[in-house]
């Protein structure tokens, strides 16, 4: 091999790695442009139950009324308007990442952690 194979192994090694950069930040641009346009406070999927392959029923909220709408691959279909006063909404207990690795990494160093314990950061 000469010094032109190694020219052009190195320049094909380059615009592999420029082509990898621009797809992962024209996908995280399309990503955030996507994520923008939904952000609208009048529409809003409240909660999703499957019911069969590719079968839903929603419940949305479109400005201050509610309706359970079933979705399937092709059909939108209204089922009915809801009452706010008829649902009760539960309150959303997220827990951090930050509480599954420190979970993760006591387990190596203490053997109190038993697998399935509900990992709760008010605990620690």
């Amino acid at each position: 091999m000469d010094l032109k194979d190694y020219l052009q192994f190195i320049t094909v090694i380059i615009l592999f790695f420029v082509i990898l950069w621009a797809a992962y930040f024209a996908t995280k641009f399309l990503g955030n442009l996507q994520m923008n346009k939904s952000n609208g406070s009048n529409l809003k999927i409240i909660e999703v139950i499957p019911v069969g392959p590719q079968k839903t029923l929603q419940l949305i909220r479109i400005g201050s009324e509610y309706m359970v709408i079933g979705v399937s691959k092709d059909h939108i279909t209204f089922i009915q308007s809801v009452e706010e006063s008829k649902l009760t909404f539960s309150e959303d207990h997220k827990v951090p990442f930050s509480a599954y690795m420190k979970k993760f990494a006591s387990k190596h160093h203490d053997s109190n952690n038993k697998i399935g314990e509900d990992i709760d950061e008010s605990k620690q």
